[in-house]
């Protein structure tokens, strides 16, 4: 029995851990590091050791002080949470030497599915479908497009879309250096890449005595940097053949590397029979004839999903079907796994994978070689009524491919633990226990949505956004549990005061909903995000509320490409009426502050003058967009309000009527209808939030300091970070656009490019050199005819303070990022090489998940 449990994990996934403890009786021991003890997930625990190093390698990354950490608290078992070491079969061996409970798959498990190929290759085997491999020296025109890989990679880092062959060279290059630096191995390899394409994994639960169930589906497609940003079970759109067929192979793959406890198998799915994409024998897909998910014809009988699914008597069939599998996409926790799994396959990077998937070709091909879509295969499958939606079997006409196993806890869990009733966290427990599955798995429930929020500028390419959390609340969520009978729960790792490092990923939380049906869960999720109070650093809210409610979304044509075809997703929901009422009430509200707190004269209105004939002007800028000193002109929003004897009157704002100021809240009649904007002011930032729309605006002093002029050739580092790469030497000509260095940052790779053509006068870093905030990396001098664009030569990235800006396609993070989610839609963006800036999932000292 486990009497204490230490979590070697920060942030959200310790605090959800300990939350089950709590239920069950387990004292917990958090770690952190020195400037870490007053977070939210030290102060969770009741016992706390400080890791005496400072840096990620002697601190989440560093296995002896892990365990020196649980023998000095008395722990008697170990969790690893998601990411850092959690997908490394070394610590999980360490664990187990050192006489501790390991909660989590055995080394083995962890070891087989860390190799990508190694994977693939056992997947293989077993009878599952999987994306046939190309070496990057043998790929040709015919192949493309290309997904690099690393091939101990994960979290969207080290890979990169390609679809013209004269960008490969350079793909392959830049896909090495980054999976290098972020999984102490270069080695990449190429797949078909499937476009447009889901991205759907099952979550298995398996015993020690041999029981593997399947508990569900969930989509992940909607992604940034190659990265999820929204999970929902089950997967809307999908017929019971695929569904059974998706099971099966999940079981068959867990048992095929003999795991055990909680695990997710991830999949690529062809995402349009009939839109371009062979929605037969996908391109690239390699599937064992006769045995597993590829066995064919007994793809659509119930016989054959049931025997393949190796269910027990009494259950339904194709029921109890599992794996294990480790989410791809990095956690915002997460570190290198060094020698283990690095979080393989980011949901971009499945995604992209998959897109090369289904592009066709019939089975029994050679591994890596190119196969053309086979007549038959197509024949097999008419176009559906809408292209993004299935209702037929899929391995029969390989549809779906793995993608690879996540040996770990998903970050996407809850929807799961929503529409089965199962605490997950404590089946691992239990089983790590030793205890038996009994019966059958439970039958899913309604239907759960998932969203996470991040600190990030969608608009800006998934720029980090470092600052204080001032508050985060979501009204009538439930903490770390399912909410009875449905409703709305939150896990999150941060609270009011909180602080959004550069060191961590970006994800502050995630709003889970759960309903009778998607309809209502996807109303009721957009509502609560939509009303919650997230002041502090820009978020992706908006994002994923304008996606809930875009009616392709709500009737289920979801895809990896998602947000790269609906770039307007990034904008924010407060248009430019709705900017200028909530700045009214801003300054209204500033204006009743400060006669609150008047010594002199404080019952007078405010606003008031002896003289009213001119009228209190205020300005600010719009947090979520622009902030920079040397902001446009018509960034500005100016308002005014003057004091008459009816009332406060607002100037400049037509068929706006002031009903009521206080400090907080202030009512204004619009067009005869009254909101109400509720205000709350911070150093430098004032936040106001109304049914309208949350807006975040900067207030503007009436006598600005004046500020530096940019030199727009120099390259200005804007978050600390660690060059990786330098791509050009003083004295080089290049051209505009061309790539000068790339920087890691808040895991993320920023791409820094000349913003004009000239020569390079200065290059000031090395790979490897540490940057701060301000930093100038280099200088490009323009060739004389050309008179730089300043603006735009100052528009950067989250590093570089010069280039394009940070190109995210799909408008999500990824910037440019091909991953959709780096772009949220998995490969959000293409076209990045194009952009003089470009941000990619970076190779970051700690790794992301899914």
């Amino acid at each position: 029995m486990i009497s204490t449990l230490m979590v070697a994990n920060r942030g959200e996934i310790a605090r959800r851990i300990f939350a089950t403890c709590r239920r069950l009786g387990i004292a917990t021991v958090a770690v952190c590091t020195p400037e870490e003890t007053g977070e939210p997930h030290a102060a969770a625990a009741d016992s706390v050791v400080v890791l005496p190093g400072t840096t990620l390698d002697s601190t989440y990354l560093d296995s002896a002080a892990l365990i020196d950490a649980a023998r000095a608290s008395g722990a008697d078992a170990v969790h690893p949470g998601y990411g850092f070491l959690s997908e490394d079969p070394g610590f999980a061996a360490d664990v187990i030497a050192a006489g501790l409970t390991w909660v989590g798959p055995p080394p083995d498990a962890i070891a087989a599915m860390g190799d990508k190929g190694a994977a693939k290759r056992l997947m293989g085997d077993a009878g599952v479908p999987v994306l046939s491999g190309v070496d990057p020296g043998s790929v040709t025109a015919a192949d493309l497009p290309v997904l690099v890989k690393a091939a101990k990679g994960g979290g969207g880092r080290g890979m990169r879309v390609v679809r013209d062959l004269a960008e490969l060279p350079e793909a392959v290059a830049s896909a090495r250096t980054e999976a290098a630096a972020a999984f102490g191995d270069p080695e990449v390899f190429c797949e078909p890449y499937l476009d447009p394409a889901r991205h759907i994994e099952v979550q298995v639960l398996a015993d020690a005595h041999g029981t593997v169930w399947a508990l569900g589906e969930r989509d992940c497609s909607v992604q940034r940097r190659h990265q999820k940003i929204i999970e929902e079970t089950p997967a809307p759109g999908i017929g019971t053949g695929l569904r059974t067929d998706l099971r099966r192979a999940a079981v068959d793959a867990a048992r095929a590397c003999g795991y055990v406890g909680a695990g997710t198998v991830e999949f690529i799915v062809a995402a349009g029979a009939g839109a371009g994409v062979g929605a037969g024998a996908g391109a690239g897909v390699r599937a064992s004839s006769g045995t597993g998910a590829g066995s064919g014809a007994a793809a659509d009988s119930e016989a054959g999903a049931a025997a393949a699914a190796e269910t027990e008597p009494g259950t339904e069939a194709g029921a109890r079907v599992g794996g294990d599998g480790h989410e791809v996409e990095g956690h915002a926790d997460e570190g290198r796994e060094g020698a283990g799994r690095a979080d393989s396959g980011t949901e971009g990077e499945r995604a992209a994978r998959v897109s090369g998937a289904a592009a066709g070709h019939d089975d029994g091909g050679p591994a890596g070689g190119p196969l053309a879509l086979s007549k038959a295969a197509r024949d097999l499958s008419p176009p559906p009524q809408d292209p993004y939606l299935w209702t037929g079997a899929s391995s029969a006409t390989g549809r779906f491919a793995f993608l690879e196993m996540n040996t770990r806890l998903q970050v996407e869990h809850p929807v799961t633990e929503c529409v089965t009733g199962l605490d997950l966290v404590e089946w691992q427990l239990r089983i790590a226990e030793g205890e038996p599955l009994v019966g059958g798995p439970p039958e899913p429930r309604g239907h759960a949505i998932e969203a996470r929020v991040y600190a990030e500028d969608p608009r800006r390419g998934w720029e980090p956004q470092p600052g204080t959390v001032h508050r985060f609340e979501v009204g009538g969520a439930v903490e770390f549990a399912a909410p009875v009978g449905g409703g709305i729960r939150v896990d999150s790792g941060v609270v009011g005061g909180s602080r959004v490092g550069v060191r961590y990923d970006a994800m502050l939380a995630k709003v889970v909903a759960w309903a009778p049906n998607r309809a209502d869960a996807l109303r009721r999720l957009a509502a609560a995000l939509s009303g919650a109070r997230i002041h502090g650093p820009v978020t992706d809210r908006d994002l994923v509320v304008n996606v809930l409610r875009h009616p392709e979304f709500g009737r289920g044509a979801v895809h990896t490409g998602f947000l790269a075809a609906h770039p307007d997703l990034a904008e924010p929901r407060a248009d430019d009426v709705v900017r200028r009422l909530s700045a009214l009430a801003a300054a209204l509200a500033d204006a009743a502050h400060h006669r609150s707190a008047a010594q002199v004269l404080g019952s007078l209105p405010a606003g008031w003058r002896n003289l009213p004939s001119q009228p209190h002007l205020r300005r600010h800028l719009d947090a979520a967009r622009t902030t920079r000193p040397d902001h446009d002109p018509g960034d500005v929003i100016e308002v005014g309000y003057r004091h008459s004897r009816p009332g406060i009157v607002a100037v400049g704002v037509d068929g706006v009527a002031v009903v009521a100021v206080a400090p907080d809240q202030v009512t204004l009649d619009v067009g005869g209808v009254r909101r109400v904007f509720d205000v709350a002011r911070y150093d430098g930032l004032v936040c106001v939030d109304s049914p309208l729309g949350a807006v975040a605006l900067v207030p503007l002093s009436r006598f600005p300091e004046p500020t530096a002029a940019t030199d727009p050739g120099r390259l200005v580092a804007r978050l600390p970070g660690t060059v990786r790469r330098v791509a050009a030497s003083d004295g080089d000509r290049v051209g505009a656009g061309q790539l000068l260095l790339t920087v890691e940052a808040m895991k993320m790779e920023h791409e820094l490019a000349a913003p004009f053509a000239g020569t390079v006068a200065g290059v000031r870093v090395r790979p490897g050199d540490q940057v701060g905030t301000g930093d100038v990396l280099a200088e490009v001098v323009p060739d004389a005819e050309v008179v730089p664009d300043a603006e735009a030569a100052t528009r950067g990235d989250a590093v570089g303070g010069t280039g394009g800006g940070a190109h995210t396609a799909a408008g999500a993070d990824t910037g440019p990022d091909p991953d959709s989610v780096s772009a949220p839609g998995s490969d959000l963006d293409s076209d990045a090489a194009k952009a003089p800036t470009q941000d990619r999932p970076a190779a970051p000292a700690e790794r992301t998940t899914t």
